[in-house]
């Protein structure tokens, strides 16, 4: 996927894209919309884009240098991803990578990341998926 499979947002990608051109990239982007509305994959297409070796001209990835295959299976070892979970009776302190089998497949079939759907996926129904402080 690229840029260009991303629906509208054509402003914003404009401006990543003029970031990496100019060679100015801040160290924190915040990346602010309602749910759906494809902000988690601009964030991971932006983050291949500043990895990838070979950009296209028309500012897109090429997709098949290998910082783009490690983004395209979730294995950038400069891309880490830090999500909400639940504690289980097994997982009394539970990280992100505790889950990240099921991470990796939810944003593979849900690419527009609705937390909501994410909260349901635990098989505790009534707890709350949050980011526990030892996370840091």
């Amino acid at each position: 996927m690229n840029f260009k499979d991303i629906p509208a947002h054509e402003n914003v990608k404009r401006q990543l894209r003029d970031m990496v051109a100019d060679g100015r990239v801040p160290h924190a982007l915040l990346l602010h919309g309602p749910a759906g509305s494809g902000k988690f994959m601009l964030a991971r297409f932006f983050a291949q884009y500043l990895h990838c070796e070979h950009p296209t001209s028309d500012g897109e990835p090429c997709g098949t240098c290998p910082a783009c295959i490690q983004h395209q299976t979730f294995n950038h070892v400069d891309t880490l991803f830090v999500y909400p979970v639940v504690k289980t009776e097994k997982l009394k302190e539970p990280v992100s990578d505790d889950y990240i089998e099921e991470f990796r497949d939810f944003i593979t079939s849900s690419p527009y990341m609705d937390f909501d759907k994410w909260a349901s996926s635990f098989e505790k129904k009534n707890a709350q998926p949050i980011i526990y402080v030892y996370e840091s």
